[in-house]
Parts: structure tokens; C-alpha cells; sequence
């Protein structure tokens, strides 16, 4: 798992950069206006993520606007439209072209953290947006974790590159959760190793 340095973009000035590449006016107007809440909820963000905490981001309902317009500047703007060039730079920040999640693998897309579904005011903020390889972004799809000792890595907030890790899925019933746990410091002796 490889630390990627987080992208100091401003989440209301990317935002209205993606909503200003939006044709329909009365669209372009609704979207400008969530632009408040938009940086309110990647304020949050920063915050939660800096305490190892964005499973204690709450969801909330859209006001005024379908979410799915929020979450549509992602594919319709930055991905395939005006802003593909923050896309791209988003894509290509990984050290090597690896996959921060895995380090295996070649990155070949972003991934959204918090899902845009989910979350679809934060679908454009740059430090919701993390480089990967197309294995772990459907590996993650849609995941969220409930608790911090489910989160999963991630490559702008945590850096585990001085830790020996072990890899592995647990199944609860019905559901799977990936994990990741350090099995001890790189360098370091265990106890009784001395």
C-alpha cells in the first residue's frame, strides 16, 4: 500500500470549474448553488479523514437538486469533458504509476473513496478522488465501512509504507469485508527477537 501525496485543490473552485462546463443554464444555475454545501461537506471530509474517521461521515440528502446531477459532473465533466486534464493529473499522481491500494498493478483509473452515489456532493473533490488500478476500484466498488477498524486505505491520509501487512477478505454471512492488518514494523524486531 503506497501513500500518495493528497491533492491541496480547492473543492468549490474545482466544483465550479465543472459546473461552469455545464451547458444547461438552469442546470449550471441549480448546481452553482449547492456550491456552499459542496465545500461545507469536503471541509468534513479533510477533517474526518485527518482523524482516520470517514466512516463517521454521515450521508445526507440532496436539497434542491437530483443527486444524480451532482454525481454526473464526475463522468460528464471530468472524465469525459473540460476538465479531463484534472482528471488525468488526479490519475497519474501514484509514485511509479502503481496502484496505491494493491501496489501491484499499473493505476488505469480513479477511484472515488467515498462513493459518488453515496456521496455525490463530494463525486469531484480531489481528495475523494484516488488513484487505483481498475482490479481494486470494482474490487471496492460501492463499499463504506461502519466502523474505523473497517476502513480501508487510503492513499492520501494513511501511510503504512513502514509496516508489513497481510491481506485478506473475511466472510460474515452475507457479507465480505476486505481487510488489511499490520502484522509488524518493517525493521523493527518482535518481542523475543532481540
Amino acid at each position: 500500500m503506497l501513500a500518495v501525496q493528497c491533492p491541496h485543490d480547492d473543492a468549490g473552485v474545482v466544483f465550479a470549474a465543472c459546473v461552469d462546463r455545464t451547458r444547461d443554464w438552469q442546470l449550471r444555475t441549480d448546481l452553482l448553488a449547492q456550491r456552499p454545501h459542496v465545500e461545507a461537506r469536503a471541509a468534513l471530509y479533510l477533517q474526518q479523514a485527518e482523524l482516520g474517521a470517514l466512516c463517521d461521515l454521515a450521508t445526507e440528502e440532496a436539497v434542491d437538486i437530483d443527486p444524480a446531477e451532482l454525481s454526473g459532473l464526475y463522468g460528464r465533466v471530468m472524465v469525459k469533458g473540460g476538465e479531463r486534464a484534472r482528471y488525468l493529473k488526479l490519475r497519474g499522481a501514484s509514485r511509479y504509476n502503481r496502484c496505491p491500494s494493491c501496489g501491484q498493478r499499473d493505476v488505469k483509473t480513479v477511484d472515488h473513496y467515498l462513493s459518488k452515489n453515496a456521496y455525490p456532493e463530494l463525486a469531484v473533490f480531489p481528495a475523494n478522488l484516488v488513484p487505483c488500478c481498475f482490479e481494486c476500484n470494482h474490487a471496492k466498488l460501492d463499499y463504506r465501512a461502519e466502523f474505523a477498524g473497517e476502513q480501508l486505505f487510503h492513499p492520501y491520509f494513511d501511510d503504512w509504507s513502514g509496516f508489513r501487512l497481510v491481506r485478506a477478505t473475511i466472510d460474515v454471512g452475507a457479507r465480505v469485508i476486505p481487510t488489511c492488518a499490520i502484522a509488524d514494523s518493517v525493521g523493527v524486531p518482535k518481542a523475543g527477537e532481540v
